[in-house]
């Protein structure tokens, strides 16, 4: 029997860097395919208004009675005539919807438009001095003793 002759070391070592290789490849492989995998999962993409996508069903009719108790408020505040604190509700109630709704949609334009009219009207009614009430009364009772 004839003796194998041991491998040559250049035959070795390239027995290395085939296996090195191809562990090499396969590991990109499957880097590559999961990368594949994460891309089809996740999208990345930019929001200029990232609080109204986040909302859940139940979070959005929250927030529409958050509304609501806002404007609750401020019709509270207009009966009061508190005039200040009226507008500073009717601005909270803008910049919730700004923020919460689409405010591309026609809809809530007119909603906003017409929150900012009634932030723009004067609240404040000039009432009857308590002098040309009795100067009034005065008269009418002369009016009336005249007569009889």
């Amino acid at each position: 029997m004839a003796a194998e002759a041991p491998p040559h070391p250049t035959e070795k070592k390239s027995a290395l860097q085939r296996l090195y290789a191809s562990l090499v490849e396969g590991g990109a492989r499957s880097l590559d395919a999961v990368r594949e995998e994460f891309r089809s999962l996740v999208t990345i993409r930019r929001i200029d208004k990232p609080d109204s996508l986040l909302l859940s069903p139940e979070q959005k009719q929250t927030a529409r009675e958050n509304l609501k108790l806002l404007l609750l408020n401020a019709r509270l505040n207009l009966l009061n005539r508190h005039e200040e604190l009226f507008r500073q509700d009717l601005a909270r109630v803008i910049e919730s919807m700004q923020r919460i709704f689409d405010t591309e949609h026609h809809d809530v334009k007119a909603v906003i438009a017409t929150i900012q009219s009634l932030q723009a009207q004067p609240l404040a009614q000039e009432l009857p001095s308590l002098s040309e009430s009795l100067a009034a009364v005065k008269a009418a009772r002369a009016a009336s003793e005249k007569r009889s």
